[in-house]
């Protein structure tokens, strides 16, 4: 049952009526920490993620603390860390969009990033567009998915290809950036004549106390409603990958419906309205809450968080505005992001001699782009990587350039223009169905079970005939499938060498404890990789041992969910199983299925 997970358990979010009650309890003291948070005592400088990215997370909403003490929790500075306090000043002394940037580094040395308060440049350029320019694409027909993207012109026009370097606000593993011709792009319609230029204040890198109050508040509750829904799951990288995959899901159910439906009624009838106002802004409590009802309906906050940029950054300086990220799948595209309580930029100032990468979230906040407030490492360790001396210098120059060009994205300004895209990014990567995909046919048998690759796929209508289509069930949980990012296909191993952990962790093998009833009373099964690991167990639902395509789709999308990927290659030892799972994913990218043998011991009488 654990390893369990379709589209099921988000309808549990909003069919099963105790819900609201168990979230709410867990929710209850995070509520009050709007006005009891304890400072956390100064601590060495230690070079570790745990050590370092505690304060923002922890004025969110720290549910399992029990030591609260009545210490009114606030943004001001004055209850600041006296070490991250001097970095911030450092840091923003004089700054802003299109001033100087620093990079806070050890001891609170600052090494300045070499840009000025000089007007956007404007290159001679023979094309329409130039440098800075926002714009969005069209017309591509080799590339139709990239039509609607917004992004910013990143410099001047190829006269040989005739093509605009542009970067993308949202990236994914595929693109990040392209290089289009003039005919393939338009400008971005300005914002609205009633849109301020900053709808939401920032003061040193963070968004406004009661903003980033409201952001953190929805966060952490959007956390315990779905740790409630994966009975209890904690791990803030499932609870995190679960969020985002599931936000909203093509039956308009998901994650969002169900918090938005919280957020304005079920924690509001049972709290009280008047209990919700003090908790969040005690000194002035009328009207304390409307800000967070607001959000959760408003295209440019919470329902728009399908609008999101989620990968890998090296955080770099900071000025009063924010801290500048650069993505690493591009690290001349710069980001502008608000912190919550501390920026980022000061967060990381003095742990590291140069910047370090980080896997980050970026979500649209009223005209700002605010981060998640979890973040983890890219190195599977708390310890971080660290830029190079080399990198460090290139990205020094790319934030001066991108500030003097006026290329930094500070807003996701998609879901603000009238004619903008309010399409996101699938969360990892992306997956489209292509029905004349071919099927998997023969597979050359290797040892321990491990499924080979195709050699000579059948005609798909022949080998698929005797395939009925798939059930309301099935369907379910093909889309779910689709929408979870899928491990590399794995290639084969040099001679001389062994396949990596990764991939033969890409490899999941669903085999039965036995293949009757006499010897698999329990009609159990496990997981295995190529390796032979056992990493999951599955249940047949049936009479006999023989499992269902939804058992196995079942087992795989709880797995899934767990580790945070999907396999590359699925073997089923049942050879009818398989040929349907083969049917029903012929058109998911990134997943095979092929049927093995495995050669049991006879059980001993």
């Amino acid at each position: 049952e654990k390893q369990s997970l379709s589209i099921n358990m988000l309808n549990a979010l909003i069919e099963n009526p105790l819900y609201a009650i168990v979230a709410v309890t867990l929710l209850y003291a995070v509520v009050f920490q709007w006005i009891m948070h304890k400072p956390k005592p100064e601590k060495d400088m230690d070079p570790s993620f745990d050590s370092m990215l505690g304060d923002d997370a922890a004025w969110g909403g720290e549910e399992e603390k029990k030591d609260v003490v009545s210490a009114k929790s606030t943004a001001s500075e004055k209850e600041l860390p006296p070490e991250i306090k001097r970095q911030m000043e450092a840091a923003t002394k004089g700054g802003n969009t299109t001033q100087s940037a620093s990079m806070p580094m050890p001891g609170g040395k600052q090494v300045n990033l070499p840009a000025g308060p000089k007007p956007k440049p404007r290159r001679a350029d023979d094309g329409t567009f130039q440098l800075g320019d926002r714009v969005v694409l069209k017309n591509l027909i080799s590339a139709k998915d990239l039509n609607g993207r917004h992004g910013v012109v990143a410099g001047q026009m190829d006269k040989k290809t005739q093509r605009y370097p542009v970067d993308f606000d949202l990236f994914d593993a595929k693109k990040s950036s392209v290089s289009v011709k003039e005919g393939n792009m338009k400008r971005e319609s300005p914002l609205p004549a009633d849109t301020d230029e900053a709808p939401c204040e920032v003061k040193n890198g963070c968004l406004t106390e009661a903003h980033a109050k409201a952001a953190s508040f929805i966060l952490t509750s959007m956390r315990n409603l779905i740790s409630n829904t994966l009975k209890g799951e904690k791990d803030m990288n499932k609870l995190a990958a679960f969020a985002w995959t599931f936000w909203q899901t093509p039956d308009g159910k998901g994650v969002y419906p169900s918090l938005a439906k919280f957020m304005r009624e079920d924690i509001v009838k049972l709290h009280g309205i008047e209990k919700l106002e003090q908790q969040m802004d005690a000194e002035n409590p009328k009207g304390a809450y409307q800000l967070t009802m607001d959000a959760v309906d408003d295209q440019r906050a919470v329902k728009g968080w399908n609008v999101r940029a989620h990968g890998e950054y090296w955080i770099l300086g900071m000025n009063q505005d924010g801290s500048y990220l650069a993505p690493v799948s591009n690290i001349r595209s710069i980001y502008l992001v608000c912190g919550l309580r501390i920026p980022l930029g000061a967060q990381v100032a003095g742990h590291f001699p140069r910047p370090p990468k980080f896997r980050i979230t970026l979500l649209p906040w009223y005209g700002r782009i605010f981060h998640d407030i979890h973040i983890s490492t890219t190195t599977g360790s708390a310890k971080p990587e660290i830029a190079s001396e080399e990198l460090f210098a290139q990205l020094r120059k790319n934030v001066a350039a991108a500030v003097q060009e006026g290329r930094v994205i500070s807003r996701f300004a998609q879901l603000e223009v009238e004619d903008g895209s309010k399409d996101g990014l699938v969360f990892g990567t992306q997956v489209t169905r292509n029905s004349g995909q071919q099927a998997p046919g023969q597979q050359q048998q290797q040892q321990g079970g491990q499924p080979g690759m195709p050699t000579g796929p059948p005609n798909p209508a022949e080998y698929f005939k005797d395939q009925k289509p798939a059930t309301q069930e099935e369907q379910g949980l093909i889309d779910d499938v689709t929408m979870m990012e899928a491990f590399p296909m794995p290639q084969k191993p040099a001679p001389g060498t062994q396949p990596t952990d990764e991939q033969k962790l890409a490899i999941w093998n669903f085999i039965r404890a036995g293949e009757t009833k006499e010897n698999n009373p329990d009609n159990a099964g496990v997981i295995l990789t190529s390796g032979g690991k056992a990493i999951g167990n599955f249940k047949m639902s049936g009479e006999t041992s023989e499992p269902s395509s939804i058992d196995i789709l079942k087992a795989m999308m709880g797995l899934a969910a767990k580790i945070g990927k999907r396999p590359a290659f699925m073997g089923v030892d049942h050879p009818e199983t398989a040929k349907r799972l083969q049917f029903l994913l012929q058109g998911v990218q990134g997943t095979k299925v092929l049927p093995i043998q495995v050669q049991r011991k006879p059980m001993k009488k």
